[in-house]
């Protein structure tokens, strides 16, 4: 029996293989290491978009124009300054004709319902200081600026020298400060006249040291001695 294909299929094969088209090119093999590359470029951006929301999220919690940098401050009687509450320096310098003065409170202490700071006002400049013997104003003061007590001295035109590195003292004594608690640090505020002001460093940042309230109908008391070398 013969098992050979017809004649008709044959011709029904060669047509079905004539019509098979070929790729133009052969596929390329993707390997590991291609897929591998495939999935770093998202990746990448991810870790941009991530690598942006941070810088922008430090920005926003250090706020416009926030700066790392303290500034420094000047020393005072060889201590180093502070920093009031209030934000506001707590000792200041006065530079005037060359000289430089800058004060301390160095003690308090407490006398029949009063209080009495002694002060040391020190010419850190090169050149000599010529001030009143009296301060022409002399203002207690706290950490929010409030004045708590002051006084006030007529000046008589005579001057005192206080030449470069020397240092003279001063007590002013302060009574019945009455009202809302002060808010440390409490400093003392000395007026030069047309030299200008300077603010004298508190005992410690956290003083808060007052005289009692003797009587809440009176006024406040204040007085300043002359300078002393």
């Amino acid at each position: 029996m013969d098992r050979r294909p017809s004649d008709r299929v044959l011709e029904e094969w060669d047509s079905v293989t004539r019509n098979v088209q070929r790729p133009a090119e052969a596929p390329r093999r993707r390997g590991l290491a291609g897929s591998f590359g495939l999935m770093l470029v998202p990746l990448a951006a991810v870790a941009l978009v991530l690598a942006f929301a941070l810088t922008r999220l430090g920005a926003t919690e250090q706020g416009p124009g926030a700066s790392s940098a303290a500034s420094p401050g000047s020393s005072a009687i060889g201590l180093t300054p502070t920093i009031g509450p209030s934000g506001l320096t707590a000792t200041a310098s006065l530079v005037a004709d060359g000289c430089t003065l800058e004060a301390a409170i160095q003690s308090w202490e407490g006398a029949a319902g009063s209080r009495i700071a002694t002060i040391a006002l020190r010419n850190t400049g090169q050149a000599a200081c010529e001030i009143a013997p009296l301060p022409t104003a002399a203002r207690l003061i706290d950490g929010s600026g409030r004045a708590l007590a002051e006084v006030d001295n007529p000046d008589n035109g005579a001057r005192i020298e206080i030449g470069a590195g020397e240092t003279a003292t001063t007590d002013t004594s302060v009574s019945n400060v009455c009202g809302a608690a002060a808010v440390p640090p409490v400093t003392i505020q000395i007026d030069f006249g047309d030299l200008g002001t300077v603010t004298a460093k508190p005992l410690d940042p956290t003083d808060a040291t007052v005289p009692p309230c003797n009587g809440p109908t009176q006024p406040s008391e204040m007085s300043i001695h002359p300078w002393s070398r």
